[in-house]
Parts: C-alpha cells; structure tokens; sequence
C-alpha cells in the first residue's frame, strides 16, 4: 500500500477557518467532520448542486402543485386554475421520442412549471426569446397544441439568432400536432422585438448575446415592455445559476422587474440550479 501524507488537525482547522473569512462560502457555524468517509457531505444546503439536480427531478410534480397552490393563495390566479397533467405527460413523451434536440438546460420541474404556467395564464400572444431547437417553447406553446390542448393561442413566437437551431426547432413542431399556428424567426431578437406588435401576454426570455451574454434579458424586455399587456407575465430562466450569479449577470435585470415602477409582483421559483424569475406586469 502506498504512503498517504494528509495535513493534521492544525491545518485542517486553519484551512477551514479561512473558508469561513472568504465570504459565502461556509457557514460561520461549520465544523470538519473527522469521520466521514472521503466524498461524504454530513450536512447539505440548498444550493447543493447534487441536492438541487436531484430535487427538479424526482419530485416535480409535488413542487410545480406547490407553486400552483401559492399562486393560488396570493390570488394571482383563478382558485380553480389547473393544467392537464396527462396532456403534459403526451408530450414529454412525444419530445423524448421524436425531437432533437442537442441538450437542454430545462429540469422535469423547470419544464412542468413552463406547462403549467401557460395552462393557467391561457395567453393569446406567446413570445420566446432564445429558443434554440424549440423544446424550451414546446412547454409554453404546448398547452394551445394538440388534441389535447386547453385554449386557442392567436400566436406563439419562437425567436433565435441561430438559423440551424431555428431549422431543427421547425423540424420538431412539424411534429406536434395543431402548432400551425407557432412562428418560429431566425434573427436577432431585438430586431424582432421592435417590430413585433402586442399585446404581448406571455414572455419568455432565454436568449444571449454575442458580447453580453444573458445581459440581453433587459435589452429585450425594455423595448418589449411597453408592448405587454396590463398582467402580463414575463419569464427569466436561469437567474439562480451560479455562474451567472457569480458574476452578477442578472443584477439590473432583478432590480429592474422587482421595481413596483414596472411591475406590480415579481416572483423567483427557486426549484433547479437555473432558476426562474416571474414578473407581473
């Protein structure tokens, strides 16, 4: 067996206690626990990576229910909102089986929220921002799709800068039964921003740019935002990421849509490592 040198206690300590003086990083309160066994974690924390992985997919439906209930008791939505649980099973299944798409960000629970969010707000003029191969606006537009969709959608628009993201994103709605009247633009979204008429109901902003990366959300929802109708929703993916957060990518965007100057209720559902912020205008 090979000779192994670890530091001692005295270092250990030393080591832990700077951990404590760096910032956020470990609670004042932390202790090294000399027995666990390498890999173990005696305590986890929210923003637990493998918590939160683990979380948006193994109690999905619990947490999205949850949310829905909280919509509920704030009055933010009808006491008898609901969205269609088999109708959304269909088309997980259908995404899973016959879409392509070359990976995806969206958790269970990220993807179930999105579905029933639009089941409830029944908007008539969909907008997503940075759609890339559409399954992102699979579960906003899904709910007016279908055999099995609860409401008319006068028109959903899909937007990306990429071409061969928006051709494969065609592909895939070419699929989904009653999506005729899906839009799908290749072009920057703030081009397609200033043209589009509103009311706009429902906002989806997942885009980048191509030198300031999330920090387009703003851009885009400044020249959106007096085409949105009174009420409507805009939604933020990724605000929780720790990356972005980081390096506080969405900080104006925050500060800005929980302004009660601009919108009367801003909500973050912290249920993934992305995160979604939703806006009441």
């Amino acid at each position: 067996m090979a000779l192994v040198f670890r530091p001692d206690k005295k270092s250990i300590e030393k080591t832990l206690a700077a951990l404590k003086s760096y910032g956020n990083l470990v609670a004042p309160d932390a202790r090294f626990n000399y027995d666990a066994k390498d890999g173990l974690r005696k305590e986890v924390c929210f923003r637990d990576e493998d918590f939160l992985s683990l979380l948006s997919s193994i109690d999905d439906e619990y947490v999205v229910d949850s949310i829905l209930e909280m919509l509920k008791g704030k009055a933010l939505v009808p006491p008898d909102a609901f969205y269609s649980k088999d109708a959304f099973d269909k088309l997980v299944a259908l995404t899973k089986e016959k879409w392509y798409y070359p990976w995806t960000s969206f958790t269970k629970a990220m993807r179930r929220l999105f579905y029933m969010l639009a089941s409830i707000k029944q908007p008539r003029i969909v907008v997503g921002m940075g759609i890339f191969y559409g399954y992102t606006l699979a579960w906003s537009a899904g709910p007016s799709c279908g055999k099995d969709k609860l409401y008319n959608a006068e028109r959903v628009y899909g937007v990306d800068i990429n071409t061969e993201a928006i051709e494969g994103a065609r592909k895939n709605f070419a699929i989904l039964e009653g999506s005729d009247h899906v839009e799908l633009i290749a072009e920057d979204g703030r081009l397609v921003a200033q043209r589009l008429e509103g009311p706009v109901v429902f906002l989806h902003l997942d885009a980048d740019g191509e030198k300031i990366g999330k920090k387009l959300y703003l851009e885009l929802l400044k020249i959106l935002y007096p085409k949105l109708a009174k009420g409507a929703w805009v939604l933020a993916h990724d605000v929780t990421d720790p990356g972005f957060q980081k390096q506080g990518v969405f900080t104006e965007y925050l500060n800005y849509v929980r302004d009660p100057k601009y919108f009367s209720e801003s909500i973050l559902f912290d249920i993934d490592q992305c995160g979604l912020e939703l806006s009441i205008k």
